[in-house]
Order: structure tokens, then C-alpha cells, then sequence
């Protein structure tokens, strides 16, 4: 799976170009809101209160074909935590 993944890195660019510009769209329409940092990778961490069900929230977004893994605290920093 790793070889293969590296061959459609290799042979497929437009793939990362386009991954490039879905980033990009995504914290442009995300940042006005203050939901989200500077992403440094595809992986875009979003800004939660802490009183927010984010399982279910994770739940309703996936039934509109939006995927978001929903880490709850302490797997990640908190926001109150200064870090």
C-alpha cells in the first residue's frame, strides 16, 4: 500500500496540487469564524467549545459526506491551556 500511495504521489501530481488547493479553500472559509489555526499539513484542527458534543457533531457532518475525526481532550491541547 506504501509503494502504491508513493506511485500515485509520483505519477499523479495534479492529485497533490489539487489536495494543495483544498487546504487553502478550506481555512480561507474557515478563518473569518475563528475555527481554525495555520495549518501546517492536510490536517486542519478546528476550534471547539468545550461544552460541544463533538461525536455527535462528527456524526452530523458525516451524514452531509463531510469526514472529520473528532479527538477529544486530552488527546489534543486545550485551548484554555495556553499552548
Amino acid at each position: 500500500a506504501i509503494l502504491a500511495g508513493l506511485d500515485v504521489i509520483e505519477n499523479e501530481p495534479e492529485r497533490r496540487t489539487r489536495l494543495h488547493e483544498n487546504i487553502q479553500y478550506a481555512t480561507s472559509r474557515l478563518q473569518p469564524f475563528n475555527l481554525i489555526g495555520h495549518p501546517a499539513s492536510a490536517i486542519l484542527s478546528l476550534k471547539v467549545p468545550s461544552t460541544m458534543n463533538i461525536r455527535k457533531a462528527a456524526a452530523l457532518f458525516n451524514k452531509q459526506g463531510i469526514f472529520i475525526n473528532s479527538i477529544e481532550y486530552p488527546n489534543t491541547h486545550s485551548l484554555t491551556s495556553g499552548s
